[in-house]
């Protein structure tokens, strides 16, 4: 007498692994703040080497940012520097993450990376920009079209409250990693069944 181990078998096996899993959350990043007027060319680095974004984020974690770029000179490739502080630099504020982005060409968007920074939701934070190639430019708006902050240049010591810089923040928002239960029993036509069936003996 031995027992074989039938398709559906081995089918339910698979479900129930994935049925574990489905209650772990993965991670995944979201845009928390955004602003995209990039109507005007609002300075150069020759002229400001380190600019100031403020903002205000609503997640409770921060885990990137990015900057649209504008073209000074066509062509211009830059690595663009992105720094999150607690205050304006100029101030002495305290960096709490940095990332760079190589070979960004002028006209692109510059998006740095770091690990997730926990920090409190609606309160003030600041992102100071540089780039390696002086003819960049950022882009932005004179209309504040951004109420939660503004920006400054010469590394924070000249703030204008009505401008802002063409950016977005970045979070760490839970997601579901798998389908939920009633959608995976879906996949995997008959489970349902499965359950109730019954392991038969064969004969040798």
């Amino acid at each position: 007498m031995h027992f074989s181990i039938k398709p559906w078998v081995a089918a339910a096996a698979l479900a129930v692994g994935l049925l574990g899993m489905a209650a772990a959350p993965a991670a995944a990043q979201t845009v928390d703040q955004s602003q995209l007027d990039d109507s005007l060319n609002l300075v150069d680095f020759t002229t400001s080497k380190v600019n100031v974004q403020s903002f205000k984020q609503t997640a409770d974690n921060i885990v990137g940012a990015r900057f649209r770029t504008g073209v000074k000179i066509l062509g211009r490739k830059g690595d663009i520097t992105i720094k999150l502080f607690d205050g304006l630099p100029s101030s002495g504020g305290s960096e709490l993450a940095s990332g760079t982005a190589s070979g960004v060409v002028s006209g692109q968007w510059a998006e740095v990376l770091w690990s997730k920074v926990g920090i409190t939701p609606e309160q003030t934070y600041f992102l100071a920009v540089s780039s390696s190639e002086e003819d960049m430019m950022l882009l932005g708006s004179g209309d504040n079209p951004y109420s939660r902050g503004q920006l400054w240049v010469f590394n924070g010591a000249a703030g204008f409250p009505d401008y802002d810089f063409a950016f977005e923040t970045l979070a760490d928002a839970p997601v579901s990693a798998v389908p939920e239960p009633v959608s995976l029993a879906l996949m995997l036509p008959g489970l349902g069944a499965v359950v109730l069936l019954k392991r038969r003996k064969q004969r040798a």
